[in-house]
């Protein structure tokens, strides 16, 4: 799916010279971890949406724009806090991770232009340097459809 850019996006991406900065966003959150994590890959706190994300240096693929594959994100933390390490043996199953690209400038407005896109960490692997994780979406191919059926609980006018 095409994903639209604001007109402040495309002029940032086409200039020469720009006062704009793209800055990756991630929240994770999980039932065992209260409250939520919001970290931004930029060297100062981004304030988005009202929600202060608050520096780390990580890096992250975009999934591709292929109808027919469903999208994968390879996220590589830097492991400079051996808390975060702590947390992720903690967890059981996948934390939920809402990644999103903004337009940061100097004005009080951050412009969200991709995402948020929720993903759940399939795969962790670790070290001392780094801490890498393989994202995916939530599978919805092994989802009946439709949803309801024609039944006389859901339909009553059917069976009377």
């Amino acid at each position: 799916m095409a994903h639209t850019v604001s007109l402040a996006a495309m002029t940032s991406a086409l200039k020469q010279e720009t006062d704009e900065v793209w800055v990756a966003t991630m929240r994770i959150t999980h039932p065992s971890i209260s409250p939520d994590i919001f970290l931004c890959d930029n060297t100062k706190p981004v304030t988005v949406n009202g929600q202060l994300y608050q520096p780390f240096p990580f890096a992250f693929t975009m999934p591709p724009d292929e109808p027919e594959q469903e999208p994968t994100v390879n996220l590589t933390v830097s492991n400079v806090d051996r808390r975060l390490i702590a947390d992720i043996r903690s967890i059981e199953g996948g934390p939920i991770l809402w990644m999103s690209l903004v337009l940061h400038s100097d004005s009080p407005v951050t412009n969200v232009e991709y995402g948020p896109v929720r993903f759940r960490a399939t795969a962790v692997t670790y070290n001392a340097d780094t801490i890498t994780m393989t994202l995916g979406i939530d599978k919805l191919t092994g989802e009946p459809i439709p949803f309801l059926t024609f039944s006389p609980e859901f339909y009553p006018g059917l069976f009377g």
